[in-house]
């Protein structure tokens, strides 16, 4: 992957006065290793870097439970390419060391989209990414923070709950048998 720069100028946020998280220390595994992660707004130029992460935690993640006509419809589709391309100004980056870690559509204050690549998971650039979220929910006047889960995406869920996410109401899933959509709120401080 490659390491890109940091102005985020052009960003939809950015004109709207809503200022971008800069660099956030995190510590991870390993003796003294300290990690560093920048969150930043998306550039028109980062939808393929966007499609890359969506793509390597969808296939390590949603991949597992989804039915395969599911994901190959998803693939075949280019859904994920799609949405990168079209939606990129309401997406955030956050790179682990100069690289891209995890990325966020965030709508008003719906986290529509949340994927971390599985060679940053839990290093931190979620929890970084979500807790921009929650600074630019409060900014643009919410006093929550929404999201869905599957219920089978176990990790998502605990990671959630540890965040401070309680589940809202549920419903039956309309793409995995058998499962249910867990729509998951939070309500800021302030």
């Amino acid at each position: 992957m490659v390491a890109l720069g940091l102005s985020g100028h052009g960003h939809p946020a950015h004109r709207a006065g809503l200022q971008p998280a800069g660099r956030i220390p995190a510590r991870h595994s390993g003796p003294e290793a300290e990690t560093v992660i920048t969150v930043r707004p998306a550039r028109e130029q980062d939808s393929r870097l966007l499609e890359a992460v969506w793509h390597a935690s969808f296939m390590a993640s949603y991949a597992t439970f989804m039915p395969e006509s599911y994901v190959r419809g998803v693939l075949e589709s280019d859904v994920i390419g799609k949405l990168a391309r079209k939606k990129w100004d309401e997406c955030f980056i956050a790179e682990v060391d100069g690289q891209p870690g995890a990325v966020m559509q965030l709508t008003d204050n719906y986290v529509a989209e949340l994927w971390t690549h599985p060679d940053h998971q839990k290093k931190g650039a979620a929890s970084a990414l979500l807790d921009h979220a929650e600074k630019m929910a409060a900014q643009r006047g919410f006093d929550t923070l929404t999201l869905c889960t599957y219920g089978r995406n176990t990790q998502a869920r605990e990671f959630y709950r540890k965040r401070g996410f309680a589940v809202h109401r549920t419903e039956a899933s309309d793409r995995v048998p058998d499962d249910i959509v867990c729509h998951k709120v939070k309500r800021l401080a302030g």
